[in-house]
């Protein structure tokens, strides 16, 4: 069966929350040890706002699923200049890796 992307990106959501209450206990855990804004989190897991690549690199970092050359300033905009030196392999890889939870 084709998932549509979607139903891939719910999949990534939901197991990105999985994996962050099985290493910190809980959200909010999470948020406040590695400085992540916990009411955007909520949002995110809520499905009131969807997740930006930005965040989402900022939580693989602190997830180490990503090392830390591959955090983008939060405040700014990915630029282009910026996607282009991301390891999108590693990135690929971690997204892949939340659907095989």
């Amino acid at each position: 069966m084709i998932k549509n992307i979607d139903n891939i990106y719910y999949e990534i959501i939901d197991n990105l929350r999985l994996k962050i209450e099985s290493d910190f206990g809980s959200v909010s855990k999470f948020c406040q040890e590695k400085n992540i804004c916990r009411f955007n989190l909520f949002k995110v897991f809520h499905k009131h706002q969807i997740l930006s690549v930005t965040h989402y690199i900022k939580i693989c970092v602190a997830l180490g699923m990503l090392r830390p050359e591959h955090n983008i300033d939060v405040e700014t905009n990915l630029s282009l200049k910026d996607y282009l030196r991301i390891d999108h392999h590693s990135i690929t890889m971690s997204l892949l890796s939340m659907i095989a939870i």
